[in-house]
């Protein structure tokens, strides 16, 4: 549920609102790797590039954790 009200944040330019649902999706499931890529989404938004990279990194590397599983 929160990743999904930070993807609502995060498309309505909300980018503090945003973050703050996507570390709580973070929360309740460290693994999600969509959240990682929306929040990669926010710092990209937001001019910070450098911390973007990172969690689009991890997005790569929790997919292919899943994949691997499947």
């Amino acid at each position: 549920m929160s990743a999904n009200l930070g993807d609502l944040y995060l498309r309505r330019k909300h980018y503090d609102e945003a973050m703050k649902h996507l570390k709580q999706s973070l929360v309740d499931m460290p693994t999600m790797a969509r959240s990682h890529k929306l929040i990669g989404q926010t710092h990209r938004e937001q001019g910070r590039e450098e911390e973007a990279q990172k969690k689009f990194l991890l997005y790569e590397q929790l997919k292919e954790d899943e994949a691997k599983k499947k």
